[in-house]
């Protein structure tokens, strides 16, 4: 059994074991020397995260802590990637003590002596600057077999441009495949049955959790190919002497505003209730910007309950609301209620709703953003020094370029 110890502003874990498959892989794309920092920023993060999580999210203080990760990568950049790089630079070009300069103040002269500036632009002198640098150049840059062309051969997989190549279209046909199968897969489900599917079933196994809590009853129609896939009656004690119902229907399909109405239109009307729900799998499928959390329109709400998250609080809310305005709607022919008060509070569990589904996108997106930069970052850092090491040996100079220990490498090695 891990112990976890709190002294000021020092956590001490003893002995803890994490057992999950999927923070495990993303620790093993970390190099072992940086395991240890990265669990460690992973549980900070994670500590403040939940910590927003009970007390309310809080959107300026996650902008500040990426902001300030942004900035470590950007120190990092400066420090170990572009100061090397310049002091490589000075250490070969500056006038006063870099090699180039020195080799060619023996063509020009240092202003005492005039050195060779006399054969300087006759070209057909083999030992000529002019000579050597145009055979560099043919070499290097606007020859057939130059170094530059063959760096830009998209054939040769030994080249940047070849690798990036054979990188693209292995993840272009990956997603040629996927996109393939899945659709030999949506024909397959379609075919077997004119109404319902796998996302309608996996539907109404959280909505019918999820109205078991509040005493509801939920029925699954959707073998009657009649409009609505789902009924729900509301405990009969919500509304005494009413007995409220409530339509839902899963989608997994793209629908235009006109049919959603449509759609939630003729699943009241053939369950008599007094609210509808369009649940969507994909935000692409509605015919809203993304990302949606609910929207409401003239006969009922469309939500999006994505399929690759299943973040069943999205559902809920959902289920909610739409509760929330169908019992509104059944109490109105029995008792005054202040319609304006409940539209508000309404509107406002709606936008919450929203702001909780963009925030999660956000949070997605920045988090992995934040891995492909690292990932760009080295790749750019190796690249670098490999050209640097061909421009070193194209100088024709003997002495090997001096290497440039970085971080990463003094980490493996220790």
């Amino acid at each position: 059994m891990a112990a976890v110890t709190v002294s000021d502003s020092r956590i001490t874990v003893h002995e803890l074991v994490l057992d999950d498959a999927e923070a495990a892989y993303a620790l093993t794309e970390v190099s072992e020397g940086d395991r240890a920092a990265v669990a460690v920023q992973a549980l900070r993060l994670g500590l403040i995260l939940r910590r927003q999580a009970v007390t309310g999210v809080n959107v300026d203080f996650v902008k500040l802590e990426f902001a300030r990760l942004k900035g470590e990568i950007e120190k990092y950049w400066q420090e170990h990637v572009l100061a090397p790089i310049n002091e490589t630079i000075i250490e070969h070009l500056d006038p006063a003590k870099g090699a180039l300069p020195k080799y060619l103040m023996q063509y020009f002269g240092n202003g005492k002596d005039a050195g060779k500036l006399a054969a300087l632009f006759d070209e057909k002198n083999t030992e000529s600057v002019t000579y050597k640098l145009r055979r560099i150049i043919e070499q290097e840059l606007t020859g057939e077999t130059s170094t530059f062309r063959k760096s830009l051969d998209p054939d040769d997989e030994t080249t940047p441009i070849g690798r990036l190549k054979k990188k693209l279209e292995g993840g272009i046909q990956a997603l040629r495949d996927d996109v393939v199968g899945k659709k030999a897969a949506d024909e397959t489900a379609e075919i077997g049955t004119q109404k319902g599917g796998p996302y309608e079933d996996l539907v109404f196994g959280y909505i019918d959790r999820i109205t078991g809590a509040f005493g509801d009853k939920a029925e699954d129609v959707s073998n009657r190919n009649v409009p609505g896939d789902y009924v729900v009656t509301l405990d009969h004690d919500t509304v005494p002497g009413q007995s409220v119902r409530l339509a839902i229907d899963a989608k997994d399909k793209s629908m235009g505003l006109k049919a959603c109405e449509d759609t939630l239109r003729e699943a009241k009307a053939q369950w008599h209730a007094q609210a509808a729900l369009l649940v969507f799998a994909r935000d692409e499928q509605t015919p809203f910007s993304p990302p949606l959390g609910i929207r409401k329109l003239a006969e009922g709400y469309v939500c999006v309950f994505a399929k690759e998250e299943l973040d069943s609080r999205v559902l809920q809310a959902a289920y909610q609301v739409v509760r929330l305005d169908a019992v509104r709607s059944a109490q109105r022919s029995l008792v005054q209620v202040d319609s304006a008060v409940v539209q508000e509070k309404l509107e406002q569990a709606v936008q919450k709703l929203q702001d909780f589904v963009t925030l999660k996108r956000r949070l997605t997106a920045s988090i992995s953003e934040l891995g492909s930069i690292r990932q760009f970052a080295d790749v750019l850092h190796r690249e670098c020094r490999e050209k640097l090491e061909e421009a070193w040996q194209a100088l024709g100079i003997g002495v090997p370029l001096p290497a440039v220990e970085d971080e990463d490498d003094r980490g493996q090695r220790a």
